[in-house]
């Protein structure tokens, strides 16, 4: 998540929104995870009903789902991922065309 966090921080996110989804049924579960891990950028979205695994095929978490600006999606990765790392950076300004 931290490492989501700095990817926010360099992409503007009206181009690149990092959009975590919680399946927690709180939100003060979600809100107290982001106050340990001092989250401060990224917004909080639940889904609650569990809607994702099976519109996506996620099969366990994490999972990272990149989803192009038309609503496909285009990449997913399951497992940790340290997207902040110079080639996942790289990556991302390769699949967005935007430069952090």
């Amino acid at each position: 998540m931290r490492s989501l966090e700095q990817v926010q921080k360099l992409f503007d996110p009206q181009k690149l929104l990092v959009l975590p989804l919680s399946e927690d049924a709180e939100t003060d579960t979600v809100q107290a995870f982001y106050a340990a891990q001092k989250l401060t950028l990224l917004p909080i979205a639940r889904d609650v009903a569990r809607h994702a695994p099976s519109i996506f095929g996620i099969r366990g978490l994490p999972t990272t789902v990149l989803i192009d600006p038309s609503g496909q999606d285009i990449m997913l990765i399951e497992g940790s991922a340290d997207w902040a790392a110079p080639d996942a950076l790289a990556f991302l300004s390769a699949q967005t065309g935007l430069t952090y």
